[in-house]
């Protein structure tokens, strides 16, 4: 695994910031399963789930754990995962859908949803708001049913000719509408149970991911461009607002995958690298990260966000990248930016003097708010800090200020530095007074 910084520009009137992203890339010398990766989950526990050609991987923020054959996947190519409301791992491959078990000797048990190896070959997962369970697949959509049997959901047969319909991605919007990405266009069905189609437009209808953004916003990733959508009009169509086909220098958009990123922020793979837009420029500006910003792969297809904030890229053929959410640089004598209190900082593990070059740190000031986590906190922290609360563990030299799977983590109330007072991981403690 390697670090990487990125720079890239973000204009802010009246002046130019430039900002500082810390890359770690991981592959299969890591113990990914493998380097070409379809997509990407991070689920509620804080593992972050990597489906690849070569088999499923687990990654837990120290190591891989992966899944294959030997395991009980009934084919090694996995597509899909999805976590359940209830806490169930469904994971999509190319010969069905597999209910993944911790516990026992066999890990996945296989449900086929059709009769075809089309029909068997798992594209997209998801669950909407009534818990109604989504199938996506190479030869349609499917309606998970109990006892793990399937209903196929009728679609119009695409005026492009095509034997089937191939789906590759689908989303439930604010209205509760069902929008499914295929390669021939969008279907959107209503909750009337009312089906339309709509085109795109260009020399391909081949639409490969769909995003619900936190304004309530649908996008489209096709392989012409990036497409924002119009809901419903007056006579109750929905279709195409606006349509971007290039960014910057880049004159075609092959969009791979979409993900809402930290502050509101829209992160789209591509064939020629990641394109991100800052919320509140209209129409949208997007900034272009590529080899030359250190990517490691030209190509990105997949696009996740963890509990941390951070983006995960997938690569073709390279593995996978941990873009980190924005930091403020932390100093090699523990002194923190713009006179915050510096409560704990940790050094990398790797290294017993002092930490790696970007730290890994929790500050606070007037205002409390994350700015980053150690890394054995990063997994599953819980998003409102609840610094001071009391704990039974908590004494009066610590407090407690967040929790990940594995128990509370607390850090040290008065100055000085030392030993870590919690369990896992950490260097060096300092505290700088406020500035």
């Amino acid at each position: 695994m390697a670090w990487r910084p990125i720079l890239f520009a973000t204009i802010a009137l009246p002046c130019l910031i430039a900002e500082v992203l810390p890359i770690r890339s991981y592959s299969t010398a890591d113990g990914l399963a493998g380097d070409s990766i379809n997509r990407i989950v991070a689920d509620s526990r804080g593992f972050v789930w990597f489906c690849t050609p070569e088999g499923l991987s687990r990654f837990d923020g120290y190591r891989f754990v992966n899944f294959g054959l030997a395991e009980g996947l009934p084919h090694r190519s996995v597509n899909a995962l999805l976590e359940t409301r209830s806490g169930e791992y469904l994971v999509g491959t190319a010969r069905g859908v597999c209910q993944f078990q911790a516990e026992g000797r066999g890990k996945f048990t296989t449900y086929p949803p059709g009769n075809t190896r089309p029909e068997n070959r798992v594209t997209a997962l998801m669950q909407d708001s009534a818990g109604r369970i989504w199938c996506g697949t190479g030869g349609g959509l499917f309606e998970m049913l109990s006892g793990h049997r399937f209903r196929r959901q009728p679609l119009p047969a695409p005026s492009s000719g095509e034997e089937r319909i191939s789906v590759n991605d689908v989303v439930e919007d604010a209205g509760h509408k069902l929008w499914v990405a295929t390669r021939s266009g969008i279907y959107v069905i209503g909750t009337d149970g009312a089906v339309q189609h709509i085109a795109i437009g260009g020399w391909t209808e081949n639409v490969r991911t769909l995003l619900l953004d936190n304004r309530g916003e649908i996008w489209a990733g096709t392989q012409d461009g990036l497409a924002l959508m119009r809901d419903e009009d007056k006579v109750g169509r929905c279709g195409v607002q606006q349509v971007y086909r290039e960014a910057g220098e880049l004159k075609h958009l092959d969009v791979t995958s979409l993900v809402a990123g930290p502050g509101g922020s829209i992160w789209a793979g591509a064939s020629a690298g990641i394109m991100r837009w800052l919320p509140g420029s209209r129409p949208p500006v997007f900034r272009m990260l590529t080899r030359a910003q250190g990517l490691i792969d030209r190509q990105v297809n997949a696009l996740a966000t963890d509990l941390a904030g951070n983006v995960w890229a997938a690569t073709e053929a390279a593995g996978v990248m941990k873009i980190q959410r924005r930091v403020h640089h932390v100093s090699r004598t523990g002194r923190p930016p713009n006179g915050s209190r510096l409560v704990a900082y940790c050094g990398s593990r790797r290294n017993g003097s002092g930490g790696d070059s970007f730290g890994k740190a929790i500050w606070f000031g007037k205002s409390i708010r994350w700015n980053q986590v150690p890394r054995h906190a990063s997994q599953g922290l819980q998003r409102a800090p609840v610094l001071g609360k009391t704990h039974p563990a908590a004494g009066p030299d610590r407090r407690l200020v967040g929790g990940d799977r594995r128990g509370p983590v607390f850090v040290r109330a008065g100055r000085g530095s030392g030993p870590c007072p919690w369990r896992s991981g950490c260097r060096r403690i300092s505290e700088a007074g406020e500035g």
